[in-house]
């Protein structure tokens, strides 16, 4: 058998080691009979990030792709260094480099004998054919120019650009994209050495490019070793997405059984796909997700699922669900999931464009997502779900348009007293006046306004509607270029129309502004007839009238310094392989003081309704003020790559005088730690080093406030810090707080770091706080153990419950072209508690193989 003399044929292979080549295939094996989840390869390795992965595609594509041949020439034509004619045979002979042109064919060798009739020859040597669907290489070929068919020796030929290779001892081609192989060998790997970590060979194969290959009497093999013969395979071969099964996920857990789930692709067009994926739990649950995708053009497109579970098989039991602080505790013995995201603009040369989204979500019962994962729903640990749908457009050029409806489906409170906008308007204008012409203080008017009527629903609660207009007009203006300030004043006029439902009680006059709903005392209060209990009466209005008065004013001073080459710390800055291209060569200080100041005149609001954060506003004396401190660097190539003579670089007063970005660190999939983007579009790049910023307020009603002997007044609040460090793509750090000017004590505050090295090696941590309610560190290791391994590590540990909720390790091995890769590690998270063992094996250009298996 073709296996059995491909086994004895590999062990005289000596390619690599044999440990390696024991190794790959063991975990081929143990891959094959386990459980996946995705989810768990993920904030682990930066590499995994679709961007990443995109641009690499395109380096690989670009790297390997065959040289091509000058188009050729219309009609026949056959030209060669020596050329004989054999009249008798109507044949041309063509030695020393030949090359043959007919419509869109072209054919070079080292040889050919070539018939003028039946445009059919022999070639031979170095054979490179070249046609509308693509560039074929072989040792020699009869061929027919006009058909585009032939039989060739030694063919090599990629079946697309980034797709499978393809090598044949002996081929027919049958027609333009129809192929009959002999001896084949298909791979997608492209090594720069020649090397196939991984191929398909058959003793036959029909190849159709951009559709199906099917092969008979084939051997998978991994690393040079033969891990798996079938009589029959059948598999698409090209980029495209084609109807098919997809890999399959399968395991046993002790909680849920045996497990399996099987995703099936239906490609309708290409702009429209559906996914079926059937999938069994034996101890929990049996049922199907459902995904359709539709592209209509750059501006429109449909994605929506369902997904059914029938959960009679766990008889109601937990499975790991920690229930605490979930008001609706049940699981759905039919269990439905699904979301609908569409998006259509019409077309924007249109004198009134429109844009109409709709971004719906839904589970049938509270505890869905921490059991069944799905990200285009929501997140695992999400506490609520809001769907919208949203028609917008513009009119006049000034004027903007917008009707919407929002539903939210409350994971953890009553949903009851949850409020719905349904349906909710909106519209808004603004225009900018010059009546003062032009004037040293460039004064100007800039007024605009907005109106917005919205039905608040509820099943247990007031409910009701409430129409706010908002007119509003500034005035700002500059001093030379020493100030910036603004004059602002805007009404709010807000009316409510209830129906048959309570009425809130009165706010607490020095509550925060505005007062946050869970501060509200729901119980009726006595003295008020209005503050409480059921209206049965018909109708309830209220109205509000409240002004609000604003000023802000701030400068900005800057320095600009030279910089000696060499000096330490533009060698800090310039740290690192992928800043050998640039030099520091200026500095720019800046300091960007501010102050503002924000007045809300003493309304009555008490018998107005709670809403949201618009309904209250406090009564606000407040003057708020700081300063920001930037540090921006200039950056240029070194001058003797560039030039002999050194160039007198820009004017410092050029640089920008505001911050355009910062580097930020993200944890979760794909965290990286990416290089800051250049914000100057001439000579050189300018970065952004660091900021420093620190900015408090003081409210002098609060000051005046009369207090008894139990209570204190705080007019000042809190200060707010906050520094970011980003000199180089390689580090970054980030610090922000909040801390109480009463008793000098954190209200919250973060910070992160993050390094990484030329070898791929890197470190990110954060930590978050926030008084009373959370204290949580992240962490996220990246290590390059070897050349061909990396260690990769993501934890979240929360400090109030003393417990990892989250933690996954995997081990990462690829060969040197990174054609295949092997991961191998555990994860855990909590509610529900499942602990998971992983192996995922990726082949390059074909996808990957992720499956695990649960234990606890």
């Amino acid at each position: 058998m073709r296996f059995i003399s491909s086994v004895l044929k590999w062990t005289k292979v000596q390619r690599d080691s044999l440990f390696v080549r024991v190794f790959c295939a063991s975990c081929v094996v143990f891959a094959w009979v386990s459980f996946a989840q995705a989810q768990n390869n993920q904030a682990v390795f930066a590499d995994d990030d679709p961007m990443v992965q995109a641009a690499r595609q395109l380096q690989v594509q670009q790297a390997t792709k065959p040289l091509t041949a000058p188009p050729a020439a219309p009609g026949l034509d056959f030209q060669a260094p020596v050329i004989e004619f054999k009249k008798e045979t109507n044949e041309i002979v063509g030695k020393g480099g030949v090359t043959i042109s007919e419509g869109g064919v072209q054919v070079q060798a080292d040889e050919a004998v070539f018939n003028t009739e039946t445009k059919q020859g022999d070639v031979k040597g170095n054979v490179l054919m070249t046609t509308s669907s693509g560039v074929l290489g072989a040792d020699s070929a009869h061929l027919n120019v006009e058909s585009e068919t032939g039989t060739f020796s030694g063919l090599e030929f990629d079946v697309e650009d980034g797709g499978y290779r393809v090598e044949a001892d002996e081929a027919k081609k049958v027609s333009e994209f129809e192929f009959q192989l002999t001896d084949s060998d298909m791979t997608t790997c492209r090594c720069p050495n020649g090397d196939k970590p991984w191929e398909v060979s058959s003793g036959a194969c029909n190849l159709t490019q951009d559709g199906y290959a099917h092969a008979y009497n084939s051997t998978v093999y991994f690393q040079g070793l033969p891990v798996l013969y079938s009589p029959y395979l059948v598999f698409p071969v090209k980029n495209e997405r084609a109807s098919g099964l997809l890999p399959a996920r399968f395991g046993f857990g002790n909680r849920d059984g045996f497990e399996y789930a099987q995703p099936i692709f239906l490609s309708v067009d290409d702009t429209t796909g559906f996914t079926v994926t059937p999938f069994l739990a034996t101890r929990s649950r049996v049922g199907s997700e459902f995904a359709f995708e539709k592209v209509f053009s750059q501006t429109s497109r449909i994605d929506a699922g369902l997904t059914y579970s029938n959960e009679s098989l766990r008889d109601g039991e937990l499975r790991g669900l920690n229930l605490d602080g979930v008001a609706e505790p049940w699981i759905d013995d039919n269990r439905l999931g699904g979301f609908w995201k569409q998006r259509w603009i019409s077309d924007q040369k249109d004198p009134y464009p429109v844009e109409f989204i709709v971004d719906g979500r839904y589970t049938s019962d509270n505890l869905y997502l921490r059991e069944l994962p799905a990200p285009q729903i929501g997140e695992q640990q999400a506490q609520f779900l809001t769907s919208t749908a949203v028609v917008r457009g513009t009119a006049f050029e000034f004027l903007s348009l917008e009707g919407r409806s929002e539903y939210n489906q409350m994971l953890l409170e009553p949903q009851e007293t949850t409020f719905q906008r349904v349906p909710e308007f909106l519209a808004s204008a603004n225009k900018t006046l010059r009546p003062f012409g032009a004037n040293p203080l460039n004064l100007k008017l800039v007024t605009g306004g907005d109106a917005m009527a919205t039905s608040f629903m509820r099943e247990d609660g007031y409910q009701g509607w409430r129409t706010n207009v908002r007119p509003r007009v500034a005035l700002p203006f500059q001093v030379s270029n020493y100030v910036r300030a603004q004059f602002g004043a805007e009404l709010l006029q807000t009316n409510y129309s209830l129906t048959d439902e309570e009425i809130p009680p009165p706010k607490n006059s020095f509550y925060p502004d505005p007062v946050p709903t869970a501060q509200i005392n729901d119980k009726p209060d006595p003295e008020n007839p209005n503050s409480g209990g059921d209206r049965k009466d018909g109708d309830f209005n209220t109205s509000r009238t409240l002004p609000i008065f604003t000023y802000g004013m701030g400068t900005a001073m800057e320095r600009v310094y030279d910089l000696e080459r060499d000096n330490w710390f533009s060698k800090l800055v310039t740290l690192g392989a992928e800043n050998e291209a640039s030099e520091l060569t200026r500095l720019k200080h800046t300091l960007e003081p501010m102050v503002q100041y924000r007045y809300v005149p003493e309304v009555d609001q008490e018998d107005n309704p709670q809403f949201d954060s618009l309904d209250r506003f406090a009564h606000r004396s407040l003057v708020s003020y700081g300063v920001t401190t930037r540090l921006y660097g200039r950056f240029h190539e070194p001058y003797e790559r560039t030039r002999e003579v050194e160039d007198i670089t820009s004017s410092g007063d050029t640089l920008p005088m505001f911050n355009l970005g910062q580097s930020m660190l993200d944890f979760g999939r794909g965290a990286i730690l990416a290089p800051l983007a250049p914000v100057d579009t001439r000579e050189g790049e300018i970065r952004e080093l660091g900021q420093f910023y620190v900015s408090q307020g003081y409210d002098f009603v609060e000051a005046q406030r009369s207090v008894t002997p139990e209570e204190s007044t705080n007019p000042f609040t809190d200060v707010k810090t906050g520094i970011i460090i980003s000199p180089s793509a390689y580090t970054a750090a980030s610090f922000d707080s909040n801390v109480s000017a009463q008793d000098s004590q954190f209200t919250s505050y973060n910070w992160g770091l993050g390094f990484r090295d030329d070898r791929g090696d890197a470190l990110r941590l954060r930590y978050s706080f926030v008084n009373y309610s959370l204290s949580q560190a992240e962490g996220n290791l990246e290590v390059k153990l070897t050349d061909r391994v990396r260690l990769g590590t993501y934890g979240r540990y929360s400090f109030r419950d003393s417990e990892f909720q989250e933690s996954r390790g995997l081990l990462r091995f690829f060969n040197s072209c990174k054609c295949w890769s092997i991961d191998i590690g555990a994860g855990r998270r909590i509610n529900p508690d499942r602990s998971q063992f992983l192996v995922s094996i990726t082949f390059g250009g074909v996808g990957a193989l992720q499956q695990g298996m649960n234990y606890n």
